[in-house]
């Protein structure tokens, strides 16, 4: 399958930004979609609410869903877009984000999930190990890891993520942020605005340790629940 061009895309169709979290997607929404007005962005909650748009389609979805969201609104022409990270430091950065995150101003969902597991064991949990794979791949591969024996469904995720991914317009990297907000946003016609490096990204996980502080177990440990994330 060959991936769509941005540039070509056209205004009849659907940008879907698949946010992986902790992966610098709010940031790179807000950089190349902050200007867009709200009725043309579908902040995402459910395929049912999705395909309540067919009237009106958005422009942009965006939220925390895999690829296969494009069906509420088919035939309609679309294209995926999302942002990587390295699994390791993607899967601490979201444990401790989730830990230390002020209570104050939100109550994440997954906060007693958190506070009832260590690292490790919040990695290998059926719905967090390869999020990042299990997103790319689509909608079954959400489901399916909690029916598999791990080892043996991590290899077959592997092949579909990489084989889904080669349909994606665009793949940013966290850790090349700039880079990849350069590609992006060249591709849409448009240039990184004045300012750019000194401005603070969204939600920053505060109180972690760096991936190279983590023991020696516990690096493989996460290694162990993130190996497809690891092939993609």
């Amino acid at each position: 399958m060959s991936a769509p061009s941005l540039s070509g895309i056209g205004d009849e169709a659907t940008l879907y930004f698949t946010h992986v979290p902790k992966t610098s997607g709010t940031s790179m929404v807000r950089l190349a979609f902050g200007h867009l007005p709200d009725a043309e962005v579908e902040r995402y909650g459910s395929l049912k609410r999705l395909a309540g748009r067919r009237a009106q389609p958005p422009k942009l979805v965006t939220g925390h869903f895999p690829w296969g969201a494009h069906l509420a609104l088919a035939p309609r022409r679309h294209a995926y877009l999302t942002m990587l990270r390295d699994p390791i430091d993607r899967v601490t950065s979201m444990y401790y984000f989730i830990k230390n995150v002020d209570r104050r101003h939100f109550e994440h969902p997954r906060r007693a999930l958190v506070e009832s597991t260590t690292l490790e064991e919040f990695a290998a949990l059926p719905q967090i190990r390869n999020l990042q794979s299990r997103f790319v791949a689509g909608y079954p591969a959400m489901k399916a890891g909690r029916l598999v024996a791990p080892r043996r469904f991590d290899r077959a995720l592997a092949a579909v993520a990489w084989r889904q991914l080669q349909s994606y317009a665009f793949v940013g990297f966290q850790h090349r942020f700039e880079a990849s907000a350069r590609r992006l946003l060249g591709e849409l016609g448009r240039e990184l605005p004045a300012g750019f490096a000194d401005a603070p990204r969204a939600k920053q996980t505060r109180g972690r340790p760096k991936v190279a502080d983590l023991s020696p177990p516990t690096r493989r440990a996460l290694e162990d629940a993130n190996r497809a994330d690891l092939a993609l």
